[in-house]
């Protein structure tokens, strides 16, 4: 069976990637229903990125859903839960201009390399 493509590549995948790469970063809830237990619909997506406690930490997969469920960060969609996507008024105070963005991977290297302070608890009983 001789494939399709479009130069050196999958006409399938190409497609799969293009309208998935597209459609989970728009603001159109698309859920697969019981596919999502194999894909990654653009509504999972959504949840990736939800400001919602109860989505933190879910649904990093890209294309196959099992991988969450390997790891036990799968969050499955349902109806439009119509949630706000974003960092959170905080985490967005750190991304306020270009320059913050650059330098901000900088500055969490930097304070990741530096050895942590050990802090002794109290003795009151030597005081």
């Amino acid at each position: 069976m001789m494939a399709i493509t479009m130069g050196e590549t999958n006409i399938v995948f190409f497609l799969f990637l293009f309208f998935g790469g597209s459609l989970a970063h728009s603001n159109i809830w698309i859920s697969f229903g019981p596919l999502e237990k194999i894909f990654i619909s653009p509504a999972m997506h959504h949840i990736h990125h939800s400001t919602a406690p109860r989505h933190f930490n879910k649904n990093f997969a890209f294309i196959f859903s099992f991988w969450d469920r390997l790891f036990g960060t799968v969050y499955y969609t349902g109806q439009d839960e119509n949630i706000v996507v974003g960092l959170g008024e905080e985490e967005n105070n750190k991304f306020l201009t270009f320059k913050d963005m650059m330098m901000s991977p900088i500055k969490r290297g930097i304070q990741a390399s530096r050895p942590q302070s050990k802090i002794r608890p109290s003795n009151k009983e030597n005081e």
